[in-house]
């Protein structure tokens, strides 16, 4: 009986142990400052980078962005879908133009690691490329383009893509689609001592790949912070490639996460009460015998 009790109290430390969050993030977005349905106007990250982002005025009618129903457990979401509350607005993201002082891309050496993950939830008739986050280390000045230099997480035709690297690139896709409009959690991981890149849907190994560079190839790091778009110019009038659903829960790590490490819902009330209910009943059928 008492190993019986030993396993039911072991149960319940993993089940907590599955709802806790990994050190060495640089920034997180959790999207949870509004109700859904109001104008996302900026989030501010969470980790050892404070990077605001702001909503991006595109076009002749500003399209907005929304706050969004998110995943079981994690509030509200970035909402980008297309037709928002009858409002068209595809072609809103969020960004930071100017974020020198951030280390998402890091120094000369760059990173030595990386994670980029987040929850998303794609549009029944998103097009071909719709780009989660996209982070370069320079710009170029304006008309002529940011760098390529540093990384992106993408939706490439309904399946995940993770871009990284400086000079050279490393462009792994997976081999699943993503159900459309249902949630998944898709990270890209990095491993700077091996070079191992992997790619998961839903915590689970898609396909990997091998980049031994660094991040970026220049001392500068002012290059935009875009999350559900791309920017090519300063004035922000050359973007594309809107991401026509919702993302939430984006956290960037300074490391290669395995999938325990992913994010997953913090526990509910209903979760600790049961794994104490079950903890009880072992502890009160043990002295009853």
């Amino acid at each position: 009986m008492n190993r019986w009790i030993t396993c039911m109290v072991l149960f319940g430390c993993v089940l907590l142990s599955c709802f806790s969050a990994a050190a060495e993030t640089i920034a997180h977005w959790t999207f949870d400052g509004g109700t859904v349905g109001a104008s996302l106007v900026s989030d501010t990250s969470a980790g050892s980078a404070a990077i605001t982002v702001d909503k991006v005025q595109h076009g002749t009618s500003p399209p907005d962005a929304f706050y969004g129903e998110g995943p079981t457990g994690f509030g509200t979401a970035l909402d980008l879908r297309a037709n928002t509350g009858g409002v068209n607005n595809l072609g809103a993201m969020v960004y930071n133009l100017s974020s020198a002082t951030d280390p998402l891309v890091g120094g000369d050496s760059g990173l030595s690691g990386l994670t980029v993950e987040a929850f998303v939830w794609l549009g029944a008739s998103a097009a071909n490329s719709n780009s989660i986050i996209r982070k370069t280390d320079t710009w170029a000045g304006d008309g002529a383009g940011f760098s390529e230099n540093g990384y992106a997480l993408n939706i490439v035709n309904g399946a995940p893509s993770f871009r990284l690297g400086a000079s050279s690139y490393l462009y792994l896709t997976a081999l699943t689609t993503l159900t459309r409009e249902t949630w998944h959690h898709i990270a890209g991981t990095w491993d700077g001592d091996t070079g191992v890149v992997s790619l998961y849907i839903d915590g689970v190994l898609e396909t990997t790949g091998s980049y031994t560079g660094t991040l970026n190839g220049a001392t500068s790091n002012d290059g935009p912070v875009a999350i559900g778009g791309i920017i090519r110019d300063a004035a922000v009038t050359n973007t594309g490639q809107y991401f026509d659903g919702m993302i939430d829960e984006l956290r960037i790590s300074d490391v290669a996460l395995t999938s325990d490490q992913f994010l997953v819902p913090e526990p509910s009330t209903w979760a600790l009460l049961i794994v104490g209910a079950l903890t009880l009943i072992g502890a009160t059928w043990r002295r009853r015998r």
